[in-house]
């Protein structure tokens, strides 16, 4: 093999490491978050309630949208691809307000017209898999 080939072979780890793929749908985070995806007319009443109780939402594998007027909001870290919210909506939403609670195996738990968040944590303390990760200290 020529010496350059051998070079530009060796960047292509490089060109790859560190680059997540942009979110597209909800498979990625299957098995290891819960989900909780909201249509509201109010996004700052919705993120302001999630981001105060964050170490819940953290402690219980939470990943979070909230879709208003074309926006999306979320504590998702990594990047949101460019149909993401119209993925969801497509899939998901049947009116606003609207809040599901996916869970880890990607079904759907609850839907709701309002975020009652002391509703869904006990909803998600009583499934068998988080009682589980309760036991197991995870």
């Amino acid at each position: 093999m020529k010496p350059w080939r051998l070079w530009l072979l060796s960047l292509l780890p490089l060109a790859t490491t560190g680059y997540a793929a942009p979110l597209n749908d909800l498979a990625p985070l299957q098995w290891e978050n819960r989900i909780i995806l909201a249509w509201t007319d109010k996004p700052q009443a919705l993120v302001k309630a999630l981001r105060r109780e964050s170490a819940a939402v953290q402690e219980r594998d939470i990943v979070w949208f909230v879709f208003s007027g074309g926006a999306t909001q979320s504590n998702y870290s990594g990047k949101l691809g460019d149909d993401f919210a119209a993925v969801m909506t497509e899939k998901y939403h049947r009116s606003t307000p609207q809040v599901l609670l996916i869970g880890k195996d990607g079904g759907v738990k609850d839907d709701e017209s309002e975020l009652l968040l002391k509703s869904l944590f006990q909803q998600i303390d009583a499934m068998p898999m988080r009682q589980r990760e309760v036991q197991n200290g995870s």
